[in-house]
């Protein structure tokens, strides 16, 4: 990913995955989607872990001079007997739930 956001996009996975994420691993080649979502970039970022990989969402503004994470979500799979949940962690709540939508 080559664009104005993509060390602030970077530090955020990566600072994230620190924080909430221990068993994420690879993170030197992450893989991004980039699509516009009402004047943001909502950038998808597959996270590998040492079980099932995790997806986290960034929307990003780049209409100021410097770059900003407006929010960041994540979704990843359950282990084990818990194998067909999915949790999620989002920037309000800075916790893992169990996503029931």
């Amino acid at each position: 990913m080559n664009w104005t956001a993509n060390d602030l996009v970077e530090k955020t996975v990566k600072t994230f995955c620190r924080d909430f994420l221990e068993d994420a691993r690879n993170l030197e080649s992450l893989t991004y989607a980039i699509t516009p979502v009402d004047g943001l970039l909502r950038v998808e970022v597959d996270v590998p872990t040492s079980e099932m990989d995790a997806w986290a969402t960034l929307m990003v503004d780049v209409s100021g001079e410097e770059p900003r994470v407006v929010s960041l979500s994540c979704l990843r799979s359950g282990t084990g007997d818990h194998c067909d949940d999915v949790y999620e962690w989002t920037s309000e709540t800075k916790v893992w739930t169990l996503k029931t939508e």
